[in-house]
């Protein structure tokens, strides 16, 4: 009932404006909790890739009703026959969700990239987007395929390489790789679909990685600027892990069990195996609680006011998501 008293985004003029610049979101095609869309744009030699996150929070307060519903199911639940969401579908799927032609609120990043691939610089700030194109993975990869011309296309095989020098890194610093496909199972009445869904096509690969980045540099702001975070980490293994992009389930699991489990924690550590110093995450926000916390923090300092959560407050998020994780895998 709370809501569906919720108005809709206005445009807000102390939001960095990116809602005439091309943006595209790429999702499975049920999707409909869309978290995150992505640009690119050129500057002399330099790739400039933004990277728009959903915001939630514009829209979902600490304590309010909302948010009292979306802390006792922390994560969005996909189950055979039916999806469990986090927040309530007026929320999650439509005033905050990323819907193509609809301006939102965002959280979003600006990534410049030198012509070799590296780095170069990046800011943060809250924005306002507005969605162009809804693609489906498949037609991402069609987009990118030898000879394809779509609008795009461009700007799809400008993030290949770029994607790709960034996991390298990750690998260089001692991450790793294990991958399988992913599958899907929906019931309806008596029908039962099973999807395979592979892991390693072309827009998967650059979605993931541009998502980590985003995640990174989060986690980067956070410390830099004090922010007190929930940060995802991952002690080392025992043992050397090798990396698997074939997937074979019994090369799988024997270098699965020498894993340490990711945890949360509010202290910044190294997350071994993304092979990065620090690691958090904020781009599903939608769909994850421990995300639109972190991002109540960030818009808290963007805004210079008091930080909503102590580090108590945090802990016991902690505590909570942790524990609805372990019984959502029982499921």
């Amino acid at each position: 009932a709370d809501a569906e008293q919720v108005p809709a985004y206005k445009a807000d003029a102390r939001r960095r404006d990116f809602s005439d610049s091309l943006a595209f979101s790429i999702d499975d095609e049920d999707t409909r909790e869309v978290d995150d869309a992505i640009g690119v744009v050129w500057d002399g030699d330099e790739t400039v890739v933004r990277i728009h996150i959903a915001d939630p929070a514009f829209f979902v307060h600490k304590d309010d009703p909302l948010d009292q519903v979306a802390a006792d199911r922390p994560l969005t639940l996909y189950l055979p026959t039916t999806t469990v969401t986090m927040l309530p579908e007026r929320i999650g799927c439509e005033l905050a969700s990323l819907q193509a032609g609809e301006l939102r609120p965002s959280l979003s990043f600006e990534v410049r990239f030198a012509a070799d691939g590296k780095l170069a610089d990046w800011s943060f700030a809250a924005a306002q987007v507005r969605v162009t194109h809804r693609l489906t993975y498949d037609e991402a990869d069609e987009m990118l395929a030898p000879g394809a011309d779509h609008e795009l296309s461009p700007a799809l095989r400008a993030l290949v390489p770029i994607t790709a020098h960034l996991r390298k890194q990750r690998l260089a610093a001692g991450g790793f790789e294990l991958s399988r496909p992913e599958l899907k199972v929906h019931v309806t009445d008596d029908e039962i679909e099973v999807k395979r869904i592979p892991p390693n096509t072309p827009s998967r690969g650059v979605v993931s990685e541009l998502m980590v980045l985003a995640n990174r540099l989060t986690a980067e702001y956070a410390l830099r600027h004090d922010i007190p975070i929930i940060y995802r980490v991952q002690d080392p293994p025992a043992q050397v892990v090798h990396s698997l992009t074939e997937y074979d389930p019994v090369a799988f699991i024997n270098e699965v069990r020498k894993l340490k489990r990711t945890r949360l924690s509010t202290h910044p550590q190294a997350h071994t195996g993304l092979g990065l110093e620090l690691y958090t995450q904020v781009s599903s926000p939608i769909r994850r609680y421990a995300d639109l916390v972190i991002q109540r923090q960030l818009a808290a300092h963007v805004d210079g006011e008091p930080f909503p959560y102590s580090q108590e407050e945090l802990l016991e998020v902690v505590s909570t998501v942790d524990s609805t994780s372990y019984q959502n895998r029982g499921l």
